[in-house]
């Protein structure tokens, strides 16, 4: 064989190996198939060589650890943010017939008044995160669908205002209709780019256990910000549209009447509803409670909430936090002094904890079992106060 001929076939051989390296390669990256390149410049997340047809993440229920507020705010801030400019989501423009519009209106609303209250800022970045899940493959396809997504739990729920009685609450027309007026830009294409394609978020003064599993990218006053990682967390993922069929919930109707003019802008007091009964604790005497009642209990939780002897002494809501929490691994217990402030349904929500007047934690994991006073009301040294 001459070698100019040997050479020849030499070179043919090598052609034959790259086109079968190539034809591999495009089989593993999706069948040819062209991901959208991620924006690496503004921390999108999203990867081109993430397979098309993975399972989106599932969606784990909304419970919090069991900490005190001061000590998830610490918690909270030892996390640090992935991005300083998170990607933005695109334009959303509902499209819908005009009875599932007012619906997905009054849901949005809805939303973003209880979880964000009066605050404009709070309430876009809340409407901007339904809108991420509306369009994002593991959540539901209708707004009221996202927000009312495992309300039906008596805790877990999605967003918390849905199954903890919130919804009893009256509401101010000037607070509605601001948060009405917020519902219809965002349904109308308003982004709210601060949050860019969050699809969770808290309190800073609880920790929820998805935390650890998602990258904190934003904060807007006392809200933090999370979004997956990976693919799943890029705006290439919220390509999902609107399906007919809004359904708000049963109870939403009577936020279609307005409060008399003259309300405060903000949600009514918890006085307004009836007390809860007194609870008993299973092997706890009512003598063993030394005068306190138990108002709210949540046993798998291991979360109790007392309506406090304002005559016993201090040290004495100590010593029934350690006969209630007993031989529990986990334990939290908090004590309000006037009625008027106890909350009526657990969870407690953020408004409630500030006139709280007492807590007690127990925690096996962290070696600690500690209680702590409102010192406005009751004289102790700075490390026993509550913040």
């Amino acid at each position: 064989m001459s070698v100019s001929k040997w050479r020849g076939q030499q070179m043919m051989l090598v052609a034959i190996v790259i086109l079968i390296a190539v034809g591999v390669a495009v089989a593993l990256t999706g069948f040819g198939e062209t991901s959208p390149k991620p924006d690496l410049s503004r921390g999108d997340p999203g990867s081109a060589t993430t397979l098309a047809f993975a399972p989106p993440p599932e969606v784990p229920p909304t419970i919090f650890a069991p900490e005190t507020p001061d000590e998830a705010r610490a918690s909270n801030a030892a996390v640090p943010l992935v991005t300083a400019t998170p990607t933005a989501s695109v334009p959303f423009r509902y499209k819908g017939s005009p009875e599932d519009l007012a619906a997905a209106q009054a849901c949005l609303a809805a939303a973003v008044l209880y979880e964000a209250g009066d605050d404009p800022p709070g309430e876009r970045a809340v409407a901007q995160v339904v809108l991420n899940r509306l369009r994002h493959p593991a959540f539901p396809k209708t707004v009221c669908g996202v927000i009312f997504q495992g309300s039906e739990r008596k805790t877990g729920c999605q967003f918390t205002f849905t199954c903890d009685g919130s919804l009893a609450r009256p509401l101010s027309a000037e607070a509605l209709a601001r948060a009405r007026e917020i519902a219809e830009a965002a349904l109308s294409g308003f982004v709210y780019k601060p949050v860019g394609t969050a699809t969770h978020y808290h309190t800073d003064w609880v920790v929820p256990y998805w935390r650890s599993s998602l990258e904190k990218i934003a904060i807007v006053h006392t809200q933090i910000f999370y979004r997956w990682p990976g693919i799943w967390g890029s705006r290439h993922r919220l390509t999902g549209q609107v399906q007919p069929g809004e359904r708000p919930d049963a109870r939403l109707p009577g936020l279609a009447e307005l409060a008399p003019a003259g309300d405060p802008p903000m949600v009514a007091s918890d006085a307004a509803l009836p007390l809860p009964p007194a609870l008993t604790i299973a092997g706890l005497s009512a003598d063993a409670l030394n005068g306190n009642i138990v108002r709210l209990k949540d046993e798998e939780a291991a979360q109790y909430v007392l309506q406090l002897d304002p005559s016993a002494h201090p040290n004495s809501y100590a010593m029934v936090g350690l006969r209630i929490c007993g031989a529990k691994t986990e334990c939290t217990i908090f004590g309000w002094t006037s009625a008027a402030d106890i909350p009526r349904s657990l969870p407690i929500l953020p408004l409630a904890m500030r006139s709280v007047a007492f807590v007690f934690r127990k925690s096996a994991v962290l070696g600690l079992a500690r209680a702590s006073w409102d010192c406005t009301r009751f004289p102790r040294p700075p490390a026993q106060c509550l913040r």
